[in-house]
């Protein structure tokens, strides 16, 4: 009896060999292929690749973001203003005495008939070439200049330009000193806003670092500009 149990057990631990032989067999081939990328494998999803990012929108003028002046600008309005100096009753001293009313009108008279949009500083006079203001404000494009002449004989030139990105103007401020044309202050603002109605221009400038407070002893700067045009 003892042998016949032996034997039995000796046949049991036999094919329990066998079947781990058999494992062995199918198992590590496999585990080898997962290894070298091959074979099928059943293995947890790999989640997909996202798909690639929407590229940045192209930078704008941003409120914050300071634009160049192009040079050409500050040359052209010292250009106009020697244009009509023979207009001007004095322009030998350090200050310049205000012109009248009727001096003011010839000035401007004469910029229309140059082809200039202009009007005076103070709002008093209708832009000339309003229809081309209109037009420009309608449907921006190139570039448009219209100008406020100021009562010191000086200007301020007003240059508006149709960029990628959206409108801008450039303002030059020229005045009169000792018998020349000087240079006062050039700035360039990304415009939020350009329309002509009701019978006037306005222009909505987005100023870096402008005071939320209104006041102009904080150095508040109103964004508005408002240019009178001919009905």
């Amino acid at each position: 009896m003892d042998r016949k149990y032996w034997l039995l057990g000796l046949g049991v631990f036999a094919l329990l060999a066998a079947v781990l032989v058999g494992l062995l067999v199918v198992v590590l081939p496999l585990s080898e292929q997962a290894e070298n990328g091959g074979g099928v494998v059943l293995l947890s999803p790999t989640p997909a690749a996202p798909a690639s990012l929407p590229p940045e929108p192209v930078d704008t003028a941003a409120e914050n973001e300071v634009l160049t002046v192009p040079a050409e600008d500050g040359a052209d309005a010292m250009a106009v203003a020697e244009g009509y100096q023979a207009l001007l009753p004095d322009t030998s001293g350090l200050s310049y005495v205000s012109l009248s009313a009727e001096e003011m009108a010839a000035l401007q008279s004469w910029m229309g008939q140059q082809g200039y949009a202009a009007t005076d500083a103070e709002g008093a006079l209708p832009m000339t070439q309003s229809a081309a203001a209109r037009a420009y404000a309608a449907a921006p494009e190139g570039s448009f200049t219209c100008y406020q002449l100021c009562y010191d004989g000086g200007l301020i030139q007003n240059r508006f330009r149709a960029e990628a990105w959206g409108l801008d103007v450039t303002q030059v401020r020229v005045y009169w000193q000792e018998g020349a044309v000087s240079l006062g202050y050039q700035e360039r603002y990304a415009l939020s806003s350009l329309t002509a109605e009701n019978g006037v221009l306005e222009f909505v400038r987005i100023i870096p670092g402008n005071p939320a407070s209104g006041s102009t002893h904080d150095g508040y700067i109103d964004p508005v500009v408002r240019l009178a045009l001919e009905n």
